[in-house]
Formats: C-alpha cells, structure tokens, sequence
C-alpha cells in the first residue's frame, strides 16, 4: 500500500494512515459526516448476493477499521443492516492504541436509521451492544407505536420528522450526546438522502479493480437517487495493489 496524494508513502503504517484519514480539529462544536464506501470500476456497492464483501478487499478492511477505530458512532440505514448482519461496533486490536490516544474511551455507537422502527430488537446489533453504548435507533414521528416499543427496552430511541427521519435533526441531536465524529456505511439510499440534505462532508471510497455489470435485479450503485448534485474535492488517495482509495470534501451550497 502507498499513498500517492497528498504526499507519496511507501508501506504505510496505521499510525500514517490515521494521519491520512484524519478528522478534522475545527468546527468541534458540530458533527463531522463521513461516508465510507467500496465500489467496483462500474459504480457497483454490492455483490450478486447483495452484499458488501464482494468488492472489498484486505486493504479497504483496513481503512474501514480504521475509520471505525477513530469515530464517535457508525451510522448504517435499516436495510444495509439487515442484509449486512449489522452487531455492535468493535475496534481491530491492533489500532485500540490510536483511539486511545485520540481520547475516545468507549466505543463506536451503532446509530441504525429506520423511519419506521422496524427491525428485530432479538437482533445481535441490540442484544450484544455493551450497556454503556446502547444501540441507538433515529427513527420518525409516524413509526407504529408497538415498533417503537418493542425497541425502546433494547435501544435508545431518537424521534424526528413527521413521515420520514429529519436526518439533519438526527445528526444535530447526536452531536449534543458528545458523538460528532460520524461515520456513515451507507446504503445507498441513505447516503443519497444524506447528500440532499448537504450533510455529508467527506465520502472515503474505495476503488475495487472489478466490473459486475448491472445483473438482475440491478447492483445498487452508490447513491440511492438520481437528484443529488454535489462538487467533491481529492483530498488523500492510496493505492492498494490494483485498488484506490480515495478521500473526497464534499462542497456545500452557501
């Protein structure tokens, strides 16, 4: 692995590639909104099977270890859950360190976004979280009140917007628990929401040296509409063997 932008480096260490991957020192009153994806050359975010895995690599394993290691909470939407088998959040041994040393004692809170509070609370992502970093659940004013409840003995639970989760209050309320370091996993739809609602400062993607075709039914591409609009800026890229792994700001209206 090498880095190309902003400086060239050889054998990168995870102590430089958290340099690499830093989150920002200003604006510490506000969350930061990053978005961590794998994608092949044709735009592709999952397998055949419908998942993840299959356009990753050992190296984008890495990064994405590290940008959990270093974040307050990972946000992940409903479905990308379910299909992912989403538990709680845990930290590669190797980079405990580099958390550490970043002041952030516990760890990630897993944040599942579902309008309409549906999801299993038997499910390892409520069962095993740690007591202290409770699964939280951002859900809507309209989820069905025995939805609601069933999660509330298992989770914490976030209510905004009427209809559809108001994800600009959801990440300001997350910021008021002290968690402004957000990492968002997708999926796509998520991300596209994030992105209208201009929430979304950082995308890390990962190139993956692979073409899957559209298949049947299509692979999900890596936003979920087709009326977002955003300019990006390179800010680090990494070669990997044959992958990239790039690190985009995301420009902001205004």
């Amino acid at each position: 692995m090498r880095a190309l932008v902003p400086d060239f480096l050889n054998d990168i260490t995870d102590r430089q590639l958290a340099t690499i991957y830093a989150w920002p020192t200003h604006d510490v009153d506000r969350a930061w909104l990053r978005v961590n994806f794998a994608a092949s050359i044709d735009g592709a975010v999952a397998d055949s099977s419908g998942v993840s895995a299959g356009v990753s690599s050992p190296d984008d394993k890495r990064v994405f270890a590290l940008l959990r290691a270093l974040c307050d909470a990972v946000i992940v939407g409903a479905g990308t859950a379910r299909t992912e088998n989403y538990g709680p959040v845990t930290i590669r041994e190797s980079m405990a360190a580099l958390r550490a040393e970043a002041g952030l004692t516990t760890q990630p809170r897993l944040v599942i976004v579902s309008a309409s509070a549906a999801l299993d609370p038997n499910a390892a992502m409520f069962t095993n979280a740690p007591t202290n970093a409770r699964t939280i659940v951002v859900t809507s004013h309209q989820a069905p009140p025995t939805n609601v409840q069933a999660l509330a003995a298992v989770a914490e639970i976030v209510s905004v917007g009427d209809g559809s989760v108001d994800l600009r209050s959801a990440i300001d309320h997350l910021a008021s628990l002290g968690l402004r370091r957000l990492l968002c996993e997708g999926g796509p739809t998520l991300f596209g929401d994030l992105l209208a609602s201009q929430l979304v400062d950082d995308l890390c993607l990962t190139t993956s040296p692979l073409l899957v075709g559209r298949g049947a039914p299509p692979s999900p591409g890596l936003t979920g509409r087709s009326d977002v609009h955003a300019k990006t800026r390179l800010a680090s890229l990494v070669q990997a063997d044959d992958s990239l792994l790039a690190r985009w700001l995301i420009a902001k209206d205004g």
